[in-house]
Protein backbone atom coordinates (compact mmCIF):
# COMPACT_ATOMS: atom_id res chain seq x y z
CA UNK A 1 0.00 0.00 0.00
CA UNK A 2 1.30 3.70 -0.80
CA UNK A 3 2.41 5.93 1.91
CA UNK A 4 3.14 9.36 2.71
CA UNK A 5 6.21 11.46 4.57
CA UNK A 6 4.22 12.48 8.28
CA UNK A 7 2.13 15.68 7.57
CA UNK A 8 0.70 17.47 10.68
CA UNK A 9 -1.74 20.23 10.08
CA UNK A 10 -0.84 23.30 10.13
CA UNK A 11 -2.79 26.77 9.57
CA UNK A 12 -2.15 29.78 11.71
CA UNK A 13 -0.21 29.18 14.77
CA UNK A 14 -2.11 30.45 18.18
CA UNK A 15 -5.10 32.12 16.15
CA UNK A 16 -5.86 28.39 15.03
CA UNK A 17 -5.88 27.29 19.26
CA UNK A 18 -7.64 30.36 19.94
CA UNK A 19 -9.97 29.57 17.56
CA UNK A 20 -10.66 25.91 18.24
CA UNK A 21 -10.27 25.81 22.40
CA UNK A 22 -11.56 29.18 23.62
CA UNK A 23 -15.52 28.57 22.34
CA UNK A 24 -15.17 24.66 23.03
CA UNK A 25 -14.55 25.66 26.86
CA UNK A 26 -16.94 28.49 26.78
CA UNK A 27 -19.57 26.20 25.53
CA UNK A 28 -18.99 23.31 27.23
CA UNK A 29 -19.16 24.97 30.39
CA UNK A 30 -21.90 26.73 30.20
CA UNK A 31 -23.58 23.78 29.84
CA UNK A 32 -22.43 21.89 32.73
CA UNK A 33 -23.29 25.08 35.29
CA UNK A 34 -26.26 25.70 33.78
CA UNK A 35 -26.98 21.50 33.95
CA UNK A 36 -26.09 21.49 37.59
CA UNK A 37 -26.41 24.77 39.58
CA UNK A 38 -30.30 23.68 39.92
CA UNK A 39 -29.06 20.58 41.29
CA UNK A 40 -29.43 19.51 44.93
CA UNK A 41 -25.48 20.34 45.01
CA UNK A 42 -23.12 21.53 47.90
CA UNK A 43 -21.42 25.22 46.99
CA UNK A 44 -18.43 22.80 47.59
CA UNK A 45 -19.64 20.27 45.64
CA UNK A 46 -20.18 21.91 42.95
CA UNK A 47 -17.26 23.78 42.22
CA UNK A 48 -15.65 20.58 42.71
CA UNK A 49 -17.49 18.93 39.83
CA UNK A 50 -16.95 22.04 37.80
CA UNK A 51 -12.80 22.43 38.25
CA UNK A 52 -12.67 18.55 38.01
CA UNK A 53 -13.94 18.13 34.68
CA UNK A 54 -12.31 21.63 33.53
CA UNK A 55 -8.83 20.28 34.47
CA UNK A 56 -9.74 16.59 32.88
CA UNK A 57 -11.04 18.31 29.72
CA UNK A 58 -8.18 20.82 28.88
CA UNK A 59 -5.87 17.72 29.31
CA UNK A 60 -8.57 15.85 26.61
CA UNK A 61 -8.28 18.80 24.51
CA UNK A 62 -4.35 18.97 24.46
CA UNK A 63 -3.92 15.65 23.74
CA UNK A 64 -6.34 15.83 20.97
CA UNK A 65 -4.62 18.62 19.35
CA UNK A 66 -0.57 17.18 19.70
CA UNK A 67 -2.03 14.19 18.15
CA UNK A 68 -3.43 16.71 15.18
CA UNK A 69 -0.19 18.48 15.02
CA UNK A 70 1.69 15.12 15.20
CA UNK A 71 -0.04 13.79 11.99
CA UNK A 72 0.88 10.01 10.61
CA UNK A 73 3.00 8.76 8.25
CA UNK A 74 -0.23 7.06 6.76
CA UNK A 75 -3.26 9.23 7.37
CA UNK A 76 -6.09 8.01 5.37
CA UNK A 77 -4.63 5.21 3.79
CA UNK A 78 -4.22 1.14 4.36
CA UNK A 79 -1.29 0.12 6.20
CA UNK A 80 0.65 -2.89 5.65
CA UNK A 81 -0.58 -4.41 9.25
CA UNK A 82 -4.49 -3.45 8.43
CA UNK A 83 -4.09 -5.31 4.95
CA UNK A 84 -3.03 -8.23 6.63
CA UNK A 85 -5.43 -8.54 9.26
CA UNK A 86 -8.02 -8.06 6.23
CA UNK A 87 -6.53 -10.48 4.75
CA UNK A 88 -6.48 -12.87 8.07
CA UNK A 89 -10.29 -12.59 8.05
CA UNK A 90 -10.70 -14.09 5.08
CA UNK A 91 -11.51 -11.16 2.69
CA UNK A 92 -10.57 -11.78 -0.48
CA UNK A 93 -7.52 -9.39 -2.55
CA UNK A 94 -10.71 -7.95 -4.51
CA UNK A 95 -12.49 -6.26 -1.55
CA UNK A 96 -9.08 -5.34 0.22
CA UNK A 97 -8.28 -3.66 -2.84
CA UNK A 98 -12.15 -1.98 -3.38
CA UNK A 99 -11.19 -0.93 0.54
CA UNK A 100 -7.75 0.80 -0.08
CA UNK A 101 -9.50 2.71 -3.03
CA UNK A 102 -12.67 4.11 -1.19
CA UNK A 103 -9.54 5.05 1.45
CA UNK A 104 -7.51 6.71 -1.14
CA UNK A 105 -10.57 8.71 -2.49
CA UNK A 106 -11.75 9.62 1.13
CA UNK A 107 -8.01 11.12 1.74
CA UNK A 108 -7.89 12.94 -1.49
CA UNK A 109 -10.95 14.95 -0.85
CA UNK A 110 -9.67 15.71 2.79
CA UNK A 111 -6.73 16.97 1.10
CA UNK A 112 -9.23 19.08 -0.89
CA UNK A 113 -11.23 20.49 2.42
CA UNK A 114 -7.96 21.67 3.29
CA UNK A 115 -7.22 23.50 0.16
CA UNK A 116 -10.33 25.01 0.06
CA UNK A 117 -10.59 26.06 4.13
CA UNK A 118 -6.53 27.26 3.53
CA UNK A 119 -5.19 24.75 5.95
CA UNK A 120 -1.84 24.16 5.17
CA UNK A 121 0.05 20.80 6.10
CA UNK A 122 3.49 21.09 6.62
CA UNK A 123 6.40 18.76 8.33
CA UNK A 124 5.45 17.25 11.53
CA UNK A 125 7.60 19.12 14.60
CA UNK A 126 7.67 18.23 18.13
CA UNK A 127 7.78 21.65 19.07
CA UNK A 128 4.82 23.10 17.07
CA UNK A 129 3.08 20.04 17.97
CA UNK A 130 3.77 20.71 22.01
CA UNK A 131 2.85 24.34 21.82
CA UNK A 132 -0.01 24.27 20.06
CA UNK A 133 -1.29 21.36 22.50
CA UNK A 134 -0.43 23.75 25.29
CA UNK A 135 -1.72 26.75 24.11
CA UNK A 136 -5.19 24.96 23.38
CA UNK A 137 -5.48 24.11 26.35
CA UNK A 138 -5.04 27.25 27.81
CA UNK A 139 -7.81 28.45 25.91
CA UNK A 140 -10.49 25.84 26.28
CA UNK A 141 -9.03 26.65 30.45
CA UNK A 142 -10.10 30.47 29.84
CA UNK A 143 -13.16 29.58 27.69
CA UNK A 144 -14.02 27.30 30.44
CA UNK A 145 -13.73 29.61 33.22
CA UNK A 146 -15.51 32.41 31.53
CA UNK A 147 -19.49 30.56 32.63
CA UNK A 148 -18.01 29.65 35.80
CA UNK A 149 -16.84 33.09 37.08
CA UNK A 150 -20.60 34.24 38.44
CA UNK A 151 -21.03 31.48 40.22
CA UNK A 152 -17.20 32.07 42.01
CA UNK A 153 -18.51 35.75 42.66
CA UNK A 154 -22.11 34.43 43.91
CA UNK A 155 -23.15 31.87 45.88
CA UNK A 156 -26.58 32.32 44.70
CA UNK A 157 -26.93 30.00 41.86
CA UNK A 158 -29.55 31.17 40.86
CA UNK A 159 -28.64 34.73 40.41
CA UNK A 160 -25.23 33.32 39.22
CA UNK A 161 -26.78 31.43 36.63
CA UNK A 162 -28.20 34.77 34.97
CA UNK A 163 -25.23 36.75 35.06
CA UNK A 164 -23.15 33.44 33.37
CA UNK A 165 -25.51 33.92 30.39
CA UNK A 166 -24.96 37.79 30.45
CA UNK A 167 -21.53 37.24 30.04
CA UNK A 168 -21.60 34.41 27.68
CA UNK A 169 -23.09 36.27 25.30
CA UNK A 170 -20.35 39.30 26.23
CA UNK A 171 -17.77 36.74 25.43
CA UNK A 172 -19.24 34.93 22.20
CA UNK A 173 -20.05 38.20 20.38
CA UNK A 174 -16.39 39.45 21.44
CA UNK A 175 -15.10 36.04 19.87
CA UNK A 176 -16.78 36.60 16.71
CA UNK A 177 -15.59 39.47 16.56
CA UNK A 178 -11.98 39.08 17.10
CA UNK A 179 -12.43 36.12 14.76
CA UNK A 180 -13.43 38.04 11.81
CA UNK A 181 -10.72 40.71 12.29
CA UNK A 182 -8.40 37.87 12.64
CA UNK A 183 -9.37 36.26 9.75
CA UNK A 184 -10.84 38.83 7.29
CA UNK A 185 -14.58 36.93 6.99
CA UNK A 186 -17.72 38.91 7.46
CA UNK A 187 -18.87 39.11 11.41
CA UNK A 188 -22.34 38.17 10.73
CA UNK A 189 -22.25 34.63 9.67
CA UNK A 190 -19.42 33.92 12.76
CA UNK A 191 -22.06 35.56 15.14
CA UNK A 192 -24.92 34.16 14.00
CA UNK A 193 -23.72 30.68 13.86
CA UNK A 194 -22.03 31.07 17.84
CA UNK A 195 -25.06 32.62 18.74
CA UNK A 196 -27.24 29.83 17.64
CA UNK A 197 -24.86 26.74 19.23
CA UNK A 198 -25.38 28.70 22.49
CA UNK A 199 -28.85 28.81 22.26
CA UNK A 200 -28.81 25.10 21.31
CA UNK A 201 -26.29 24.58 24.35
CA UNK A 202 -28.93 26.33 26.92
CA UNK A 203 -31.81 24.13 25.49
CA UNK A 204 -29.97 21.19 25.48
CA UNK A 205 -28.89 21.67 29.67
CA UNK A 206 -32.58 22.87 30.06
CA UNK A 207 -33.80 19.37 28.43
CA UNK A 208 -31.67 17.92 30.50
CA UNK A 209 -32.43 19.30 33.76
CA UNK A 210 -35.91 18.67 33.64
CA UNK A 211 -35.38 15.01 32.75
CA UNK A 212 -32.99 14.36 35.28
Amino acid sequence: MTSRPRKAIRSSGWKTDFFIGFPDGLLLFLFLTQLLHGKELTVQSFYNINLTFLLIATIIIAIAMYRANKGSEDDGLLTTGEKEKLENLDINNQTIDHIASEMQKDEQKWQQVLVDERVTLADYSLWHALRSAFFTGIFFMAGGLVPMAPYFMDENFNSASSYSIILCVVAITWFAFTKSSLTKSKIIPILARNIFIGALVLFASYALSLAF
